[in-house]
């Protein structure tokens, strides 16, 4: 039962987080639903990584598909970390040698092998190109970082 109430506080009847309802995506459209995935069903969507996010605080993810105007396709995920040092932790297991963003307005961000990762408050959230084939296209990562930028915006009233 509480399982249930913490969902429904977390999201929408439409499957929107709560936190993005009425967000306007400028220069974006929502390609899905977002699904939400919490510790119980982490392990469906990220199978053999799932674990490094318990030790953090991991509470809930929310991801959908993002099209750019342009059509570049990609992924969104939003991990609630419960904290800013849990997300702050979980950007630190990812980021490694990763490069730093341009005009990037997150509280932690950087590019590694063309998956940006940021942070905002107590969001980690990673922005990936749906199926660039592992090469790096220069152009789709710019709408990454567009995209970057508009969640970072929500993230902040957050």
């Amino acid at each position: 039962m509480m399982s249930v109430f913490l969902c429904s506080c977390a999201v929408t009847k439409d499957g929107t987080p709560c936190f993005l309802k009425g967000f306007e995506m400028r220069g974006f459209s929502q390609e899905t639903p977002f699904c939400v995935y919490n510790e119980r069903n982490l392990f469906d969507y990220i199978d053999g990584e799932a674990d490094i996010y318990f030790p953090h605080g991991f509470r809930l993810l929310y991801t959908a598909k993002i099209r750019s105007a342009d059509d570049a396709l990609m992924v969104l995920d939003i991990y609630d970390m419960g904290t800013p040092e849990g997300a702050e932790e979980t950007f630190n297991e990812f980021s490694g040698d990763g490069l730093p963003v341009e005009n990037a307005t997150a509280e932690k961000v950087c590019e590694v092998d063309s998956v940006l990762l940021m942070t905002r408050g107590r969001f980690f959230v990673r922005i990936l190109p749906y199926s660039s084939g592992g090469r790096k296209d220069i152009q789709e990562f710019s709408r990454i970082a567009d995209l970057s930028r508009e969640i970072d915006k929500v993230l902040q009233k957050e």
